[in-house]
């Protein structure tokens, strides 16, 4: 039984930004900053993830708050770059993972 199939173009880039993660400095990084990057990681689509802080407390069980110190380690780290800062009338935020 074959269980490996062979990627998509979506799945090889998701594999590649999660590589850049392992292959630098994560020591710095808590289980929170690594819980927010991975969650708009998953909902990237042409280079691009959209997500609110919000939604993505939700889905990593942690408050806005620690949301939102995360993206700025992030950020600050080159993990992750703000293209629109989300509000409300405008939208969610847009992030691109570098």
């Amino acid at each position: 039984l074959n269980v490996v199939s062979s990627p998509n173009k979506k799945g090889t880039e998701r594999l590649a930004v999660l590589n850049k993660l392992v292959d630098t400095n994560m020591t710095d990084l808590t289980g929170a900053d690594i819980k927010t990057w991975i969650c708009p990681v998953r909902d990237v689509l042409k280079g691009v993830a959209e997500t609110s802080v919000c939604y993505s407390s939700k889905r990593a069980g942690l408050s806005e708050r620690i949301i939102k110190k995360s993206l700025k380690k992030l950020k600050d780290k080159g993990f992750v770059e703000v293209i629109r800062r989300g509000a409300p009338g405008i939208g969610s935020s847009r992030y691109r993972i570098t």
